[in-house]
Formats: C-alpha cells, structure tokens, sequence
C-alpha cells in the first residue's frame, strides 16, 4: 500500500515550499501533492480597502 501526502502551506508561504519534501517523499515511494488554499498561493489577489468605508465597522457599547 501506498501513503499519500496532502501538504498544506502555511501563513505566507505557497505550495513550493513543499517541493523538497514532495521530491523526497517521492523518491521513497510515496505519494505527494502540495496545494494552496482557496485565495492562497501565486494565483491570489489581495484587495487592500483604499478607505475606511471597506473596513468592518467597530462594535459600539
């Protein structure tokens, strides 16, 4: 039988970190897939609000 492996990024990284790792694994006879994130990865776009209007309002007593 053979393991598979789903490895996943962390906080600012993208699947390719994980290329070393899925190379090695691999070479065991493993099986590996790096993916990213819905929203994560090269393909992301980060929308920076231009005013405040964007932003969550603040929860007021």
């Amino acid at each position: 039988m053979t393991t598979t492996f789903v490895l996943v990024p962390g906080a600012g990284c993208t699947s390719a970190v994980w290329a070393p790792t899925v190379r090695e694994l691999t070479l065991r006879g493993h099986r590996a897939l790096a993916v990213d994130l819905p929203g994560h990865g090269f393909g992301a776009t980060y929308v920076r609000p231009t005013d405040d209007s964007a932003l969550p309002l603040a929860v007021q007593d």
